[in-house]
């Protein structure tokens, strides 16, 4: 029924209340002009809920109990803080995207209390003579945030229900489910981006110690000391592949991403020291597709690889070793062996700090996409591989 025919009603009612029959009314005319009256409003009413019909049928809805209900209710869990979604609904509802996506050109009247965590959002004001929408904050047990919402249809009760109640709920609803889940999102995004951040510089960290601290530089310094009074030559030698070592590591150590070509430079610096320490005992030899040596991989990886072979490999072994290192392109990844022949795999393999730590770094930044594999070489050693998907090239 629209405003017209309910003002027209209270108006007639109005009429007969203070009605006193005269020579010109009698009350006989009045009846009849009450019942055509009726009339009216009856096929204005069926007329209305006839084109209200079509309506409901044009836009494919089903006919429910509560799209016609003037009072609709909606409730969801957050997956945001009570304040964070209090903020987030606030801003939300009173944006104009809420107010075209509800069909308004004027806007709409929007009022909220922080300190009860409600929000209402009218057609027009006074609020309590138009439709509106109340959405309550609410927090639960076991610390859950609930987001209640529920049409009040004030004068509105009284008209012929057109679905506005249940679209205005059921689209505010959607909305600001939307907002909270890109929000939350988000907010999981800068958390995994943090923990890898973290990660890496753990890693960074554990490398630095592993790869410059003190024992080996000792070591190799000691080893330099006696080969500058044996043999020049090989001191230089020597000499050159530990400043080079350096000046690969340092830069390394202070980024979170480096390429493939860069990191195999940093092995083979470390190799050419180790194989002056180990003499005859360590082998090596390194093998990279040319196009793979300018992609990016995390830094530090494969240098933890090559130290697990030496430690845990070659070092405990009474023979000499050697290591094979490739670096490969496999459809839409990149594939890295790090084998050795030493004593194989122990009770405990795959279990230390470093193959962990490779393990968490691959997950957070590439999730299932990436893998490390430890499983025992052809004859016999360990084979050690790490893939990942290609990324972009890197500068």
């Amino acid at each position: 029924m629209s405003i017209f025919g309910n003002f027209s009603v209270v108006m007639f009612l109005f009429f007969l209340l203070h009605f006193e029959p005269t020579a010109r009314w009698s009350l006989s005319a009045v009846l009849v002009a009450s019942f055509a009256f009726f009339c009216f409003q009856a096929v204005s009413a069926w007329v209305n809920a006839k084109r209200q019909l079509k309506v409901f049928l044009s836009n494919r809805w089903e006919l429910t109990e509560e799209l016609i209900s003037p009072v609709v209710t909606r409730e969801f869990v957050s997956p945001l803080d009570p304040i964070t979604t209090f903020d987030l609904c606030a801003d939300a509802v009173s944006s104009i995207t809420i107010a075209q996506m509800l069909g308004s050109t004027k806007g709409l009247h929007f009022s909220y209390d922080p300190f009860k965590g409600t929000i209402s959002l009218a057609r027009s004001t006074p609020a309590f003579l138009n439709l509106a929408v109340c959405i309550e904050i609410q927090m639960q047990q076991g610390q859950v945030t609930t987001v209640k919402l529920q049409s009040k249809p004030g004068w509105t009760r009284f008209f012929l229900q057109n679905g506005d109640a249940y679209q205005w709920v059921t689209k505010v609803t959607k909305h600001l489910q939307e907002r909270l889940q890109q929000k939350r999102c988000a907010l999981d995004a800068a958390k995994r981006e943090a923990a890898l951040e973290k990660a890496a510089l753990e890693s960074q960290l554990a490398a630095l110690q592993a790869q410059v601290e003190p024992h080996f530089l000792f070591n190799t310094l000691a080893n330099l000391n006696y080969l500058i009074r044996t043999d020049a030559t090989l001191a230089q030698e020597l000499l050159a592949h530990l400043v080079g070592y350096l000046q690969t590591a340092m830069p390394d150590l202070r980024s979170i991403s480096s390429n493939v070509g860069k990191e195999l430079e940093l092995v083979e610096h470390f190799l050419h020291i180790m194989q002056m320490r180990m003499g005859r005992r360590l082998q090596f030899a390194l093998t990279c597709e040319e196009p793979v040596r300018a992609m990016a991989m995390p830094p530090a990886m494969l240098i933890s690889l090559v130290e697990n072979a030496i430690k845990h490999g070659l070092e405990k072994a009474t023979r000499a070793g050697r290591i094979d290192i490739s670096a490969r392109s496999e459809q839409d990844k990149i594939v890295i062996d790090v084998v050795d022949d030493g004593v194989g795999l122990q009770d405990n393999a795959g279990q230390g700090v470093g193959l962990a730590n490779i393990h968490q770094r691959l997950a957070l930044l590439y999730g299932n996409a990436a893998s490390i594999e430890i499983m025992p070489g052809k004859s016999q050693g360990v084979l050690a591989r790490i893939s990942f998907p290609k990324p972009s090239v890197s500068n």
